[in-house]
């Protein structure tokens, strides 16, 4: 499935040829890959983001091959652009260079982000067939989750977004009931609604680096806490699905943390 507009998708197939001619590889990530992978019609979103695997270098030959065929780069960020249609694009960088680097710091704007975990974007990436002749590559769900606990540590008060979806995710991330109904989900003493988050622990597990780790850890912290701004709006999102006050949030971030620490077992 894809939640990508006609118009979007041309765009996307655009793009792509540029940057192919560029000999650059685009991953969608954001929203539009939560969406991609979980049908939550409650998530809206008009932005597509994606990262291209160009160093700052060679964005500006992209930029000019972009702005040639009537795509417009907004004045004050320099991530946004408009393609003809009305489809909006944020498009992140992120060549060898910057990933060894792990930071994106624009040129113009000096805005910064942290590209940890940029390195699973083009690794891990998923392609799907979406219409006639055109292939997108998308980031999987623990990509995703990693990705958005990064960005979110990263500017906590820009991107409550983040934890808001991380919530979702939580909730809804694929478990084939050969999983949710195993041993180990037994063994783990896991309700129906917790089973997920716990399986998504151990999937993100698999891919993190000691500096990724670390991370997660820094969240759980939070995510434990009631006293912390990140639990209130954690918890918020999880009584808007399943009805239930803190202990709801309380036992899915247990679940979460359990299957992230059994991975390691």
């Amino acid at each position: 499935m894809t939640a990508l507009s006609p118009e979007q998708l041309a765009a996307v197939g655009e793009l792509q040829r540029l940057c192919a001619s560029l000999r650059a590889d685009v991953v969608i990530i954001g929203a539009m890959a939560y969406r991609t992978w979980i049908d939550d019609k409650y998530r809206h979103t008009r932005d597509v983001d994606t990262a291209i695997a160009i160093d700052l270098d060679d964005f500006a030959r992209l930029a000019a091959l972009l702005q040639e065929r009537g795509w417009k780069q907004d004045l004050r960020r320099e991530h946004r652009w408009y393609a003809p249609g009305d489809a909006w694009f944020d498009l992140i960088p992120a060549g060898p260079k910057l990933r060894a680097q792990q930071l994106l710091d624009w040129p113009k704007s000096g805005m910064k982000m942290s590209l940890v975990g940029f390195e699973h974007v083009f690794a891990k990436a998923q392609e799907l067939h979406v219409s006639t002749g055109l292939r997108i590559k998308v980031i999987p769900l623990a990509v995703l989750t990693l990705l958005k606990i990064v960005a979110y540590l990263d500017h906590p008060y820009e991107r409550q977004k983040d934890i808001e979806d991380l919530a979702a995710t939580l909730l809804r991330y694929e478990t084939p009931d050969a999983l949710r109904f195993s041993d180990e989900a037994l063994e783990a003493n896991l309700s129906y609604e917790t089973v997920a988050a716990y399986f998504a622990g151990k999937d993100l597990a698999t891919l993190c680096s000691a500096t990724e780790r670390a991370l997660v850890e820094k969240l759980f912290s939070e995510l434990t806490d009631e006293s912390t701004r990140t639990f209130g709006i954690f918890a918020r999102s999880v009584t808007h699905v399943l009805d239930e006050e803190n202990t709801a949030a309380h036992t899915l971030v247990a679940a979460f943390k359990l299957g992230f620490s059994a991975q390691r077992k």
